[in-house]
């Protein structure tokens, strides 16, 4: 008996490299329509963009995988959580989870503001950090980011410098490390 997924199926595995190709230039081709029409699509719904966030964040190369922490939110989920914050009035909305231990679900995530969800992050995060010259002359020690913003400028600024992909950030002329590794 004829099996139409099966077949389709196979032509996909066997066509691989052609369905790619082919992508790619239907991408390259219609580029500035493909954008528009994502633009526009976001705008309408920009919850979706949080999804693809989340959903990045829990896949098998996220950083939530090996935590065991899932995505169990549906874009549905995501527009009563949009709706119920009022996500739309924000400059920057980000989802924050209230238990971070624990999975994405209705009752553990709202939306804030971007920049709450930094100082909050930061405030858990009370391990002392160094600051050091660019050259990588050690300077001070603070009991933890708040207490370093005086002077190397805002939580977020530092973060970002102590989180990148890089192991030393620089921020405001001065290098930041954490004085004690985090465990991950």
């Amino acid at each position: 008996m004829y099996n139409h997924k099966e077949y389709i199926k196979k032509w996909r595995k066997k066509n691989y490299a052609k369905i790619i190709k082919q992508s790619a230039e239907y991408y390259q081709n219609n580029k500035e329509h493909l954008l528009k029409k994502m633009k526009e699509y976001s705008l309408r719904k920009p919850w979706v963009k949080i999804c693809l966030s989340i959903s990045g964040r829990c896949s098998h190369n996220g950083i939530y995988y090996k935590k065991g922490i899932r995505n169990l939110l549906t874009i549905d989920d995501l527009e009563y959580l949009w709706k119920r914050d009022r996500a739309n009035s924000m400059k920057r909305p980000s989802i924050h989870r209230f238990n971070s231990k624990k999975d994405y679900v209705v009752d553990n995530c709202e939306i804030i503001e971007w920049g709450k969800h930094l100082k909050i992050n930061a405030k858990n995060l009370g391990h002392p950090i160094n600051q050091y010259t660019v050259e990588g002359k050690f300077i001070k020690r603070f009991d933890s980011i708040s207490a370093a913003r005086a002077v190397g400028g805002g939580e977020s600024t530092i973060r970002e410098a102590l989180f990148n992909k890089k192991k030393w950030g620089i921020r405001k002329g001065y290098r930041w490390k954490l004085a004690v590794e985090v465990k991950k």
